[in-house]
């Protein structure tokens, strides 16, 4: 995925939490949601929590995050696990966060099981969690931002196959999909 179509994706789903935050705090009072949704929005605090130092996805979600935090007048704390194994520093966030009384989390849960006590317990704290690009089995999270990468996949052959249809002639590309890793 190209840089600028990473930060479109992560603006977009960081003005949905926004919007997400405003109608929980403001009670759904359609009166104190002003179009431009920056009234009342600047006492709102929201961690995003990445997977991954490093890694320009996730410095993409930061910048996006940033900017979004200024056009709506919110603030972002952003902070990221060292790299895609560590759940403990997940975790310590997420206590953190609540800790801090932050009205949302936005989280890219380095393991789909580990953290669901801490989500659990921050939504029990009145933290709104939204995860991105990687999805928990915990329910109570409010909504799941990503994409499904075997239909990005399919669009991508199909793509590449009519890019190449006179080079290919007869010949195809197969690709599946492995639950494991096949030994040799």
């Amino acid at each position: 995925m190209k840089k600028k179509c990473r930060a479109r994706f992560a603006k977009p789903a960081l003005c949905s939490l926004a919007l997400t935050v405003c109608l929980t705090v403001s009670g759904c009072g359609v009166s104190s949601l002003p179009f431009g949704l920056s009234t009342g929005l600047d006492d709102v605090t929201v961690y995003v929590i990445g997977q991954s130092k490093d890694t320009q996805f996730w410095d993409d979600v930061k910048q996006g995050a940033l900017e979004a935090s200024e056009e709506f007048n919110y603030n972002v704390i952003y902070k990221t696990a060292e790299q895609i194994t560590d759940v403990e520093t997940q975790r310590d966030l997420i206590q953190e966060a609540i800790q801090v009384k932050a009205d949302a989390i936005v989280i890219g849960p380095n393991d789909p099981n580990a953290l669901n006590e801490d989500l659990a317990a921050a939504v029990q704290a009145g933290i709104e969690v939204i995860t991105i690009d990687a999805d928990t089995t915990f329910n109570g999270r409010r909504s799941y931002i990503g994409t499904i990468n075997a239909s990005s996949g399919a669009i991508a052959a199909r793509n590449a196959f009519t890019f190449f249809e006179d080079v290919f002639e007869d010949k195809a590309l197969i690709v599946t999909e492995y639950d494991q890793t096949p030994s040799a």
